[in-house]
């Protein structure tokens, strides 16, 4: 069943069974399958908090946005309350990190009469977490530069507002430091990758001088350690609450804020309409703040293809514009999850043609959930308002055919 108030990834996940989406590796992100429940992003108005209940758990973020943790038999109702206006499933993030100061232009800023060194200013640093214990984040007197440090991963007291993982204050930090117990503030980044992302944004370049100092090394830092309930890469529902909370340190103490993402992924349609990416446009016009997101390590790799349709020459018959896309997938991959995007106005059909020869579709809007079965794959199809998406579950090349 279509719901226009859930995204299309959302509807698709919903008709799916539950083999099916964990093969996908993108359907099933978001799902508890133990608990049978679903988190998800929501954007509402009003009071939301009416529509929490002993099932229902729900993190209200700043902007009218917030995460709901619900059973999946109550998705649907639960979308169609007046007070909710989209929602969102969560979509899993990768490691996406940037290079060194140099080649971003920084070092002019701090020769001469500018002497920008970040003080003042906080840098959220939300990755795999950060090696509070290194020298690069104390300040010339041993006392750590970490005004607070939200662990997503660990068993203890959430910050305010909050349900998972445990919050550490500057000066529980700093005994930690002092008396050389890790047990004190047991976080720590397993990943190595918040850590180096860490230094190069604030770092002071203790182990190796001016040379490897960081971007802003007299700033102060907030750092978040994502983390997920299912395990795994942590998804875009703990990252929105990792923002919403360093947003409201900022705004409770009034400093200015520099956020620092360099996790990301490669989902959706890339002009910035998902409530993600509303809810960062949102935020970034509250208070003195800045976010930085990497740019990714896809560089000129695979991944994303993109054309334009056109009608053939008038008097050529009714014979139209096409194009073809091949998929290549390797035999490792189990699943497949592919999003077509077109501009709103234009119409087009698509089709899927297999190795063999076989196709399937023209997909029509009439039937927004099919199931098609080959020898070697099973595919469902989503065709929705806001984009098509094509999951498959197979092994072999394949190829897209769309005709104007």
């Amino acid at each position: 069943m279509q719901d226009e108030k859930l995204e299309n990834v959302l509807n698709l996940a919903l008709n799916v069974p539950q083999a099916e989406r964990e093969k996908s590796l993108d359907l099933d992100v978001g799902y508890n399958e133990e608990e049978n429940t679903w988190d998800l992003i929501v954007r509402y108005t009003g009071d939301i908090r009416r529509l929490a209940g002993e099932s229902i758990r729900i993190t209200e973020l700043l902007g009218g946005y917030a995460i709901v943790t619900l059973p999946e038999n109550e998705v649907r109702d639960f979308s169609r309350q007046p007070e909710i206006e989209y929602v969102e499933k969560p979509k899993g993030l990768t490691f996406a990190v940037a290079n060194a100061r140099s080649v971003s232009c920084v070092n002019p800023l701090q020769s001469g009469s500018n002497s920008l060194f970040g003080a003042g200013v906080v840098i959220a640093v939300i990755d795999s977490g950060l090696d509070y214990w290194l020298e690069d984040f104390q300040n010339g007197m041993g006392e750590s530069r970490i005004l607070f440090l939200w662990d997503q991963t660990a068993v203890g007291t959430p910050p305010a507002g909050y349900q998972l993982g445990a919050e550490y204050t500057r000066e529980q930090i700093n005994e930690a430091i002092a008396t050389g117990n890790r047990s004190l503030v047991p976080s720590q980044d397993v990943q190595n990758h918040g850590t180096p992302v860490a230094g190069i944004a604030a770092g002071r370049g203790s182990l190796g001088g001016s040379r490897y100092r960081g971007v802003a090394p007299e700033s102060n830092l907030i750092v978040v350690k994502l983390g997920n309930t299912g395990g795994g890469f942590p998804r875009t529902v703990e990252l929105m609450e990792a923002v919403d909370y360093a947003v409201r340190k900022m705004l409770e103490q009034g400093f200015p804020m520099v956020i620092n993402l360099s996790f990301g992924n490669t989902y959706g349609s890339h002009e910035g309409n998902s409530l993600l990416e509303s809810y960062l446009n949102d935020i970034s016009n509250l208070g003195k703040l800045s976010i930085c997101v990497g740019s990714g390590n896809e560089g000129g790799s695979g991944g994303h293809v993109s054309g334009v349709l056109t009608n053939l020459p008038e008097g050529i018959g009714t014979e139209m514009g096409s194009t073809r896309v091949q998929l290549t997938i390797g035999e490792y991959e189990t699943g497949l999850n592919l999003q077509i995007w077109k501009s709103y106005v234009d119409e087009f059909t698509i089709q899927l043609v297999t190795p063999r020869g076989e196709r399937f579709g023209p997909f029509s809007r009439a039937q927004p959930v099919s199931r098609f079965f080959t020898e070697a794959a099973e595919i469902f199809v989503y065709y929705g308002d806001g984009g098509g998406i094509i999951g498959l579950n197979q092994e072999k090349p394949n190829e897209i055919k769309g005709l104007h």
